[in-house]
């Protein structure tokens, strides 16, 4: 979802820009975009695809699969694939809170961090908050009949994917920084609060019902882990995104 905005971002910004993928596809791209046959968890078409290229972002993830071969030895494989081919910047999506949530796809994505840091290529690592349809399609399992399930006690700070894209878009031409500062959405609200959005939006009616997230999960989301209001951008609201009448 992120890549195919960011894509268009760039192309907007001048670049001159190429996308890789397990099943690559120009279709509904900027013209001139090229497309490449990559698949990270086994290296296949990783050096092909990074000759001639100055820049990479890395958005490639796999949350509900196979994260140690695809995030870290994933990730591995193209920090080394990039610093033979010469790449001058390599730019990482990661999350805000992977360093402090005890969640295993966040370790696996902090880990990945740290690969990249240690690698040869000029770096940045860029952590953003849960995206819009991420966290719509978290309250759509969460959802049964007239009842949508939230974490209680839980703060959030969904940003949309074009923001997250023209962040992205910056660090590309900002050049390499290390650690970037967080980004989040434009507003902190309650898991609950944003769940009422979402029906509003999706399924009007039903109700909200709160339920604790338990042990050391729960306390770092209610800590705040998984926000940065420091972060937060003038972008499009999760409630803006639902509908107009929800802005």
């Amino acid at each position: 979802m992120l890549g195919a905005v960011l894509v268009s971002s760039l192309v907007a910004r001048g670049h001159q820009v190429g996308v890789a993928s397990r099943h690559p596809s120009t279709a509904g791209l900027p013209d001139g975009v090229h497309a490449a046959t990559v698949d990270i968890a086994t290296g296949e078409g990783i050096v092909p695809a990074l000759q001639g290229v100055d820049t990479v972002v890395h958005a490639a993830s796999s949350p509900m699969g196979n994260t140690q071969a695809v995030d870290v030895a994933g990730t591995r494989r193209i920090a080394v694939a990039a610093g033979e081919a010469g790449v001058s910047h390599l730019v990482y999506v990661s999350i805000v809170g992977v360093d402090a949530i005890p969640y295993s796809y966040y370790r696996a994505k902090f880990a990945a961090e740290q690969v990249v840091a240690a690698g040869r290529v000029p770096w940045t690592v860029q952590r953003i908050t849960q995206f819009h349809p991420f966290v719509s399609y978290l309250f759509g399992r969460l959802t049964a009949g007239p009842v949508t399930v939230a974490p209680a006690d839980t703060p959030l700070q969904p940003i949309s994917l074009s923001d997250a894209a023209e962040c992205l878009a910056d660090a590309v031409q900002t050049g390499p920084v290390g650690y970037a500062p967080d980004v989040g959405g434009p507003h902190v609200e309650s898991a609950a609060e944003l769940a009422r959005q979402w029906r509003n939006g999706n399924k009007p009616g039903g109700r909200v019902v709160t339920v604790p997230v338990p042990r050391a999960l729960g306390r770092s989301l209610r800590s705040g882990a998984a926000t940065c209001p420091d972060g937060a951008t003038r972008g499009t609201s999760f409630a803006g995104a639902m509908g107009p009448g929800l802005s």
